[in-house]
């Protein structure tokens, strides 16, 4: 069985949008439950300010638990960029996230070292 939920918020006074996507999978070896979010904050700079723009931050997280047989992964990636619209500046924030987690029936499955 699956189950998708969408949500798309979008706040044109605040300049703001967010893109929600959740899944949850049930199948014969596990539970598995998919969060995926993406959010932009919009502002206008003046034309005579430039804005360099910076590396995104990532953020990278995983555990697995053998004895309550379970696995979590979350990755995220936040940043800023600068675009150039019908001759306006605007900097934009952004933030996108994936988080999944599964919750294993049967045992976990073994861990390949990585080389």
């Amino acid at each position: 069985m699956r189950e998708i939920a969408y949500k798309h918020l979008t706040s044109p006074k605040h300049r703001r949008k967010i893109i929600s996507v959740s899944e949850r999978s049930d199948n014969h070896d596990c539970h598995t439950t998919t969060q995926k979010r993406f959010i932009y904050v919009i502002n206008q700079i003046p034309e005579k300010e430039s804005s360099s723009a910076t590396r995104p931050q990532f953020y990278i997280h995983k555990v697995q638990d053998a004895k309550t047989k379970t696995e979590k992964f979350a990755f995220k990636v936040k940043g800023i960029m600068c675009i150039t619209r019908e001759e306006q500046n605007f900097l934009v924030r952004y933030s996108h996230s994936l988080r999944v987690n599964i919750v294993w029936k049967t045992k976990l499955p073994a861990i390949q070292p990585s080389v």
